[in-house]
């Protein structure tokens, strides 16, 4: 494997590995706009509860969750 090829393959692994992460994050906050939970957060140093509405407004997360539906 030559260089290039090897910094292309590390490049699309963090592509992937951060839609893959993206997707996770909207799919919790997703469930914790279901149940009602709080969502723990670290924020200055300490843990914090937060709804789930503070992180990610409605309107967002539908927008999110039909980009992801689109790219599969």
């Amino acid at each position: 494997m030559t260089k290039s090829s090897l910094k292309r393959s590390i490049h699309l692994m963090n592509q992937k590995a951060g839609k893959a992460l993206k997707e996770a994050v909207t799919e919790t906050i997703r469930d914790h706009y279901r149940t009602g939970d709080p969502l723990a957060i670290w924020r200055n140093g300490r843990v914090e509860w937060v709804r789930a509405e503070k992180l990610l407004p409605l309107k967002e997360l539908k927008k999110r969750a039909k980009r992801s539906t689109r790219r599969n």
